[in-house]
Formats: structure tokens, sequence, C-alpha cells
């Protein structure tokens, strides 16, 4: 056996480098090839449709998005309406006398 402090640095190094690889690109791509075996693709659908769902999302996001802008437009719209002409308060005139 070694000296205590040897192995321990040995084996912390050992365990920094593990931890390294598995929180870095080689980590994220084991994830990624288990992820695949586990559930291939997206809803288990055919590239194009894929993309194609994926252009969908971006659309809705978009849509979202001008909704808000439309809502906001309205909102301000709204706040630089004139308000109503103040009535002055006239007597009444005279009316004819029926009779």
């Amino acid at each position: 056996m070694g000296d205590g402090i040897g192995d321990f640095a040995f084996e912390l190094s050992i365990g920094a480098i593990g931890l390294a690889l598995l929180l870095g690109p080689v980590g994220r791509g084991l994830g990624k090839w288990i992820e695949s075996k586990i559930r291939p693709g997206r809803r288990g659908l055919p590239q194009d449709v894929e993309a194609r769902l994926a252009e969908v999302d971006i659309m809705e996001h978009r849509v979202g998005e001008m909704e808000e802008r439309l809502e906001f437009a309205e909102r301000c719209l709204a706040q630089t309406r004139l308000p109503a002409p103040i009535e002055v308060d006239t007597p009444p005139e005279p009316a004819d006398a029926v009779g």
C-alpha cells in the first residue's frame, strides 16, 4: 500500500476527472444516447415531421407575441381617446303656452 495522502490525492483526481466527464460534453452525449434508446425521436415521428412540428412551435410562439402586442396597442389606443365633451348646464327654454 502507498502512503495515505498519495492514495487520497490519486482517488480525488480520478473522481474529479470522472465528474468532469459526466458533467461535460461526454455526459450530455451519453444522456442523449440513453434517451434516444428509451424514446426514439420526438413522439416517435419521422425526421421531416419533427422539423414541421418545430416550425409550428416557432409560429405559435410568434403568434402569441403578436397577440400580446395587439392587446398592448388596443390598451394604448383606449387610453388616448378624447374624453366626452362636458355638457354645460343651461336653463330650459321657455315653453309655448298651449291653450
